[in-house]
Parts: C-alpha cells; sequence; structure tokens
C-alpha cells in the first residue's frame, strides 16, 4: 500500500530514466492506519527472457491534490505501466477513472505522460501535449524551452487509452538510409520529397503511440509522400530499419 505517501514518477534507476506514466499525483485512497490498502499497487513479469513484459499496475489510485490540498477523496484512477524487454518499447495504459473533470486552480495542464532523466547524453524530457487523444510529442533539453502551450494535457486521457513510446531503430552510420536520402521539408504542411533515392522502396508512417498512419512505395521516380491528409503531429517515417522524425503542420 502507499501508507499515505503519492506517487507522481516512477525512476528506473537513481541516475536514468524517470517515467511520468500516471498523469497526476496520486495517493492511497484508503483511511489512514488502514490494516488494508483499497489502492493496491502490483506487478508481474509475462514472456521469456529476452522477450518479457513487465507490467505494473496502480489500482483504484486516488489523487494526491484532491486528498492532501482540498482534504476530499473523490476521484479514482487505474492504470498500467507496461516495459517491453528486448524493444525497450514504454506503454502507458489509462484504465476506468473519473477525472475527465479534474482540474484544480494552478494545475493547467493538469496531467502529464513523458519521460526523462540524466543518461550520460544529458538532461532531457520527452512530453506528450496538446490533445490526449492525438497527441503531439515535445523533446526538451533545457527548461526555459518548457510552456503551458507544449507541456501536457488540459484533462486526462479516456478510459482505453493507450500511449506507446517506441525507440527509433539503432542502424550503424553506414546503414543508415538517411544519412543519404535526403527527406525535406520539415515541419512540412502536404508533401515529404526525397533525394538521392535510387532504389524503390516501402514505407511506413508512425504516430507517437506506435500506431501505423500511412505506408506504401517510393522510388527515383515516385519520389515524394503525400502527408496532407493526416492530423499535424510529430511522426516517424521508417523505411528498411532507418527512421526519421518529421513534422506535420
Amino acid at each position: 500500500m502507499f501508507d499515505g505517501a503519492n506517487i507522481s514518477l516512477i525512476s528506473m534507476s537513481t541516475s536514468e530514466v524517470e517515467l511520468y506514466g500516471t498523469g497526476i499525483g496520486i495517493a492511497d485512497k484508503s483511511a489512514a492506519n488502514a490494516a488494508t490498502s483499497i489502492s493496491p499497487v502490483g506487478y508481474k513479469v509475462e514472456g521469456t527472457s529476452g522477450n518479457r513484459i513487465f507490467k505494473m499496475q496502480f489500482k483504484n489510485a486516488g489523487s494526491a491534490v484532491e486528498r492532501y490540498f482540498y482534504f476530499a477523496n473523490t476521484h479514482y484512477l487505474n492504470l498500467q505501466i507496461w516495459l517491453y524487454e528486448g524493444s525497450n518499447v514504454i506503454e502507458y495504459r489509462i484504465g476506468d477513472h473519473n477525472l475527465s473533470t479534474y482540474n484544480y486552480p494552478n494545475e493547467e495542464p493538469v496531467t502529464h505522460f513523458g519521460f526523462g532523466g540524466e543518461p550520460s547524453s544529458g538532461a532531457f524530457v520527452c512530453m506528450l501535449y496538446n490533445d490526449a487523444q492525438n497527441p503531439l510529442l515535445g523533446e526538451y533539453t533545457d527548461s526555459s524551452q518548457v510552456t503551458l502551450d507544449n507541456y501536457g494535457f488540459t484533462g486526462y486521457p479516456a478510459s482505453g487509452t493507450v500511449f506507446r513510446f517506441t525507440p527509433a531503430t539503432n542502424a550503424s552510420a553506414q546503414d543508415n538510409l538517411f544519412d543519404v536520402v535526403k527527406v525535406y521539408p520539415n515541419p512540412t504542411t502536404d508533401f515529404l520529397f526525397f533525394d538521392h533515392l535510387t532504389e524503390t522502396k516501402q514505407y511506413t508512417i508512425y504516430n507517437v503511440n506506435g500506431k501505423i498512419v500511412k505506408k506504401g512505395m517510393i522510388s527515383e521516380e515516385h519520389n515524394k509522400i503525400n502527408v496532407s491528409e493526416i492530423p499535424a503531429a510529430v511522426y516517424l517515417l521508417q523505411i528498411d530499419q532507418s527512421t526519421f522524425k518529421f513534422v506535420k503542420k
């Protein structure tokens, strides 16, 4: 049980990545000194070595802000955090909750989903923002880059929402297609153009949740992709094992 504590992030280690997977600071809804928690935290590991999934669950958790600053205990939420071995995918899975009207003064944006920390490459934060059902991804290396317009949501995501963070493929310099093939413009409003493409290739475009939004073929003769019909957001374009991030305005 929480034993009166509240949680707003989970640290992967003392000096590496922190996961912002609960959206808000959560708290145990149990009465003080209760023998059994009504907000249990649990986990399990599924799969075989090399392809396991660590699944952490927060059940019937409350709002720390509501409980400790407003002395109420009406809100509840259920969610899971899945960590995939091998692929290093991170998923935040939103379950049943009553936070659709969650809003307190001076707490805007009120919900935050992402990750950050200070690994060997330096301090960073990656945070979803704008529309919880079609989010944009902000990447920041300096706190001065963060504003109320690019950090978090002004409501809680709908039950059943899954936020999936998929690492870009690690390709060696000689294997990285985009070291040779140039993609422009970025950001774009309608088309992505390709220079120095000498072979016919299949492409796939993913949103930040890992969902495929468009796929097809490009070649030296047909060297552009029409992205005018997809919503404004950050996307990953994958060709072979190489990945290119672009912004659709």
